[in-house]
């Protein structure tokens, strides 16, 4: 059924696995170690974080019967035919790696690359079931890509443009995304930056660079003309670089001008930072 999966936002334990026993479950899962009731509720809403939008319209789908995945596989959309779906509103979602989109992208397009939770996070920064076209580079798989998104109720998507090498061969405009490293980061931090943090709140209340705004990522479309300023160069952190890419296409629609730490997180400028300070 949609969004019911291990390793969930509303999961109980860890993710990593499809199948448990009863006795491991019994021996290792937290909420089976609770003493009472009133220690399970108190421990539960302790941990409570958000969860994605999309959410609101799985249980309506699963009183109804969700409708069996589509055995189709996507059709593949020339650059023509992306630029007049585009035109229409159609939402252009890019699953290529990220430095790949960071190099060279469909404009207005959102850029989250295809891995696990690439379905979560489509659903959860969109408009619920929208119209959409995927960009993928021939070696993506499609089928999975379809797959994450058909589960979480997205059953309107497209076609798939296969990389941007047609798109720019017939003269198509393309955005880019400015990457920095580490050190980057750590000198625009010391002096004053705008660096912001979109991950979780759990995340961010564990650890984070001093100086730092937190925007979470879903809120950061909403938040960011409110937080933040937007003649400044904006620089985005999450734990990997994978939100912080996705979250930099609203914030260069809204004209800031972006840049994402996209190979590594906060934890890595932590550290960076205390080697820096400890060689002065």
């Amino acid at each position: 059924y949609p969004t019911h999966g291990e390793g969930s936002f509303c999961t109980a334990s860890g993710a990593g696995k499809h199948t448990s026993t009863i006795g491991e479950e019994r021996l290792t899962n937290p909420v089976l170690a609770y003493p009472n009731e009133d220690a399970f509720v108190a421990g539960q809403l302790s941990v409570l974080q958000p969860y994605p939008t999309y959410y609101a319209h799985m249980g309506p789908a699963n009183v109804s019967g969700p409708a069996p995945l589509p055995d189709r596989d996507l059709s593949s959309l020339t650059p023509g035919e992306v630029r007049r779906l585009q035109d229409r509103g159609v939402l252009v979602v890019d699953a290529r790696p990220r430095y790949d989109f960071a190099d060279g992208h469909v404009p207005n397009s959102l850029g989250i690359e295809l891995r696990d939770d690439f379905g979560t996070w489509v659903g959860w920064l969109t408009e619920f079931d929208a119209e959409i076209v995927l960009v993928l580079n021939d070696d993506q798989d499609r089928q999975e890509a379809l797959v994450q998104l058909n589960r979480i109720g997205y059953d309107r998507v497209l076609g798939v443009m296969n990389g941007i090498g047609d798109w720019l061969l017939e003269g198509h405009p393309v955005d880019h995304i400015a990457t920095v490293g580490a050190e980057d980061v750590v000198v625009a931090l010391r002096s004053g930056g705008q660096v912001i943090d979109v991950r979780s709140p759990a995340e961010w209340d564990a650890g984070h660079l001093e100086g730092t705004h937190h925007i979470y990522l879903p809120d950061l479309a909403e938040r960011a003309a409110q937080t933040l300023d937007p003649a400044e160069p904006t620089w985005l952190v999450c734990a990997t670089g994978y939100r912080a890419m996705a979250g930099a296409g609203f914030l260069r629609d809204h004209g800031f001008p972006v840049r994402v730490y996209a190979d590594g997180g906060v934890d890595d400028l932590l550290k960076l930072g205390e080697e820096t300070e400890g060689a002065r």
